[in-house]
Parts: C-alpha cells; sequence; structure tokens
C-alpha cells in the first residue's frame, strides 16, 4: 500500500497493528468491524436522506 491509497477488505482481515501503521502513513482503509471491536467516535456526518450507503460514522 502506498500513501494515499485506499484497502478495502472484510472483517475477518482484521490486523490492529498494520492498520495503526497504515493509518501513521496516511493509507486509508475500509473494513467491517468485528463484534468485539472498541470503537472511538471520532466524527459524525450528514448525509442526505436519499444516500443509499449506511456508511454513517468515521472511527
Amino acid at each position: 500500500m502506498k500513501p494515499n491509497e485506499v484497502a478495502l477488505m472484510d472483517k475477518a482481515y482484521n490486523n490492529y497493528k498494520l492498520f495503526d501503521q497504515w493509518n501513521k502513513s496516511d493509507i486509508y482503509f475500509v473494513t467491517r468491524l468485528k463484534n468485539n471491536a472498541q470503537e472511538e467516535l471520532i466524527e459524525v456526518f450528514e448525509f442526505k436522506p436519499a444516500t443509499p450507503d449506511k456508511v454513517h460514522k468515521r472511527c
């Protein structure tokens, strides 16, 4: 992965040390959270009612 790229993966791949490295290197990623994940809400976004996706928060 390179800075400013985005990785997309399933929740079976959660490697929090790697995620931390990516965060520090400006590498972005999208993954579903596992049920036991501890999250910290950073920002809430307002979406238009017609927005079809269910992405509503950034953690």
